[in-house]
């Protein structure tokens, strides 16, 4: 006979009670939570509507404002103007010029002689930055909400201050009221139903599986053992059958879990390759030790938190949230994602051969390249001719000999024609003579492009490869002796701001035009490349636009803050005067770029500032 789970008939005659109060508690805390967020939603709402009218508003005020903010005017005049803005806009109107606060619609006159000294809110503060800003605050004195919003003014394509404006939000508390009244009455209906529910759903439903209550209680407590009594009545005798079956099916299957758990945990942590598993939401499920030593992360008490917290890098991170996003936009689709991470140099070959061999990818995607601006190229030329042979040579032969299914190279625009013709198309390749002061590169990775070709033609590889417009984004080389222009220039701009310089030099004329795409961008347009394309020729990827390089400094300086002169440098290269890519192929493929040149400097500035400038601080302090 089955044994019983142990329990008397007191623990019965309380199951009843109980389980008719958390009915009720249910119930009422359904409703309450339902009105919690139909206030918020309500609020959220007013707040949007009020946010996108007041940014309005503070946009058309800043023609208005250019005067005050440039010092064009005294600043008894600017207070004035502020005041009367205000006047006619029925809210509270501030001037923030790049120097400070210049005027305040609601300040006193023993307050005027400080305005300038007053800290610029945050709202403002980002719109100087060029994106518009906004911030909730409750104010005591007029008990209620204030919004304030601030939108930047340019003039010549330069930020000269920004506008603030400020209005109460009376309305969403009065919502609020409204609201909990409804609230407190439909509750009240509803505990009455739920009441008389409960007590029916007590006394005529629940009692006959009180008993077969405390054996699941037993169960989910650890003790499997526990068997339930079969009575005579069918229905409960059937629930009683089906529940011993489970209780005795979950002993064998944790019986066997646990050994297999052994077992893998013992081969993760003696693999040489980093392995970490993840839930749905981005918990580390396991960290294996290899895994924490090539990601400089604590891999013992990894288990639980979020991967950000326990692994510090960002291109890790934006990959795991990318496929987590993909995975929640196909709900109900399998998909097995595995990863691994090994530390390599892709110039030996024989290191190359082993990691490709072990881990056979399905994918390759061949970014890796020794790269640099014009200085680099013009000071190590046997460095950037053999040391990307060598990496093409022993990545595009290794995936071949593994079975790779697709490879995906990347080359660069400089591979085309000095003078070839604007905006470059792909069949402009070897139709002229090179930049000199790249050709280096610009072989080398002519070479592993014809690379790539060959294995298609010879062997029907599915072998790629692409072309990106000049790159840059977060995780930037801002080295001023290797990098590329524009991490260049942000270093160069930042450290003119903090050292107060009058001016900021460029090489050559700045008539020099360049075009460039977010690492992000690219990312995405090489994963839709693989999905979409398959040829022999290689395919531009870029934006299409380009800017001179006086322009982009004049961008740079506007994100940094940096308020000095830009002068060139004549007696310095330009360069190709030009490369704009012809990416009508990627469009056709169905392909558009998403980050904005502004938007994305401003989105490397901020990685630059947590990541180089921060170390460079410490180091001098």
């Amino acid at each position: 006979m089955p044994r019983a789970c142990p329990g008397g008939s007191t623990s019965a005659r309380a199951f009843y009670p109980a389980l008719l109060a958390t009915l009720v508690a249910v119930a009422a805390s359904s409703l309450l939570s339902a009105g919690v967020i139909a206030i918020r939603l309500g609020s959220e709402q007013l707040i949007r509507q009020r946010r996108a009218s007041l940014e309005r508003l503070a946009a058309s005020l800043g023609p208005r404002a250019a005067s005050a903010l440039t010092g064009a005017i005294p600043s008894a005049e600017a207070q004035a103007l502020a005041e009367a803005m205000a006047q006619e806009a029925g809210v509270r109107v501030g001037l923030i010029a790049s120097t400070g606060i210049v005027g305040d619609s609601e300040a006193t006159p023993q307050s005027l002689d400080r305005l300038e000294a007053r800290p610029v809110p945050p709202e403002a503060a980002a719109a100087l930055r060029g994106e518009p800003g906004s911030a909730l605050r409750f104010s005591p004195g007029l008990g209620a909400e204030v919004l304030s919003v601030a939108a930047p003014v340019r003039e010549g394509g330069r930020i000269i201050g920004a506008v603030q404006v400020a209005a109460s939000l009376p309305e969403v508390g009065a919502l609020a009221r409204a609201m909990r009244m409804g609230m407190l009455a439909g509750l009240g209906g509803g505990l009455l139903i739920a009441l008389v529910l409960a007590l029916w759903l007590t006394r005529g439903v629940t009692r006959p599986i009180a008993e077969m209550t405390r054996v699941a209680r037993a169960v989910a407590a650890g003790r499997l053992d526990a068997r339930a009594p079969e009575t005579a009545v069918t229905e409960v005798r059937q629930l009683a059958q089906a529940l011993n079956t489970m209780a005795e099916s979950l002993q064998r299957t944790l019986t066997q879990l646990s050994g297999e758990r052994n077992q893998a945990r013992a081969v993760l942590e003696s693999m040489a390759e980093g392995v970490i598993a993840l839930d749905a939401q981005g918990r580390v499920l396991l960290m294996n030790p290899s895994a924490g030593a090539l990601l400089g992360a604590d891999a013992s008490g990894a288990a639980g938190q979020p991967l950000p917290e326990v692994v510090r890098q960002r291109d890790v991170n934006d990959l795991i949230r990318r496929v987590l996003a993909e995975l929640r936009a196909a709900p109900g689709r399998a998909v097995q994602v595995e990863a691994a991470f090994w530390s390599l140099s892709p110039a030996r070959q024989a290191e190359v051969e082993a990691w490709v061999a072990k881990t056979r990818p399905d994918v390759v995607i061949l970014a890796a390249a020794r790269v640099g601006g014009i200085l680099a190229n013009d000071r190590e030329p046997v460095a950037f001719l053999r040391e990307n042979l060598l990496i093409e040579t022993n990545v595009v032969g290794a995936a071949f000999e593994a079975g790779a299914e697709k490879l995906l190279l990347l080359g660069s625009s400089c591979i085309y024609p000095r003078l070839a013709p604007q905006p470059i198309p792909e069949s402009a390749l070897l139709t002229g003579p090179l930049e000199p002061t790249n050709e280096w590169y610009a072989i080398a990775k002519i070479a592993g492009l014809k690379l790539a070709q060959a294995y298609r033609k010879q062997y029907g590889a599915d072998f790629l490869t692409a072309m990106p417009a000049n790159l840059y984004g977060p995780e930037d080389n801002f080295d001023p002796e290797t990098s590329h222009v524009l991490p260049a220039l942000i270093a160069k701009a930042h450290r003119a701001k903090r050292e107060g310089a009058a001016h900021l030099a460029i090489w050559g004329t700045g008539e020099a035009k360049r075009e460039f795409l977010h690492v992000d961008d690219c990312a995405d347009a090489l994963v839709h490349i693989l999905r979409h394309v398959s040829r022999a020729e290689q395919i531009n990827v870029g934006t299409g636009e380009d800017v001179t390089i006086l322009e982009l400094a004049r961008l740079v300086a506007g994100v940094v803050g940096f308020e000095g002169a830009i002068v060139t440098d004549p007696s310095k290269p330009d360069g190709t005067p030009r490369k704009l890519l012809d990416v009508t192929t990627l469009k056709r493929a169905g392909w558009r770029p998403r980050i904005g040149l502004q938007r994305g400097i401003a989105d490397t500035y901020e990685w630059y500032l947590r990541n180089v400038a921060e170390k460079e601080r410490e180091v001098v302090g």
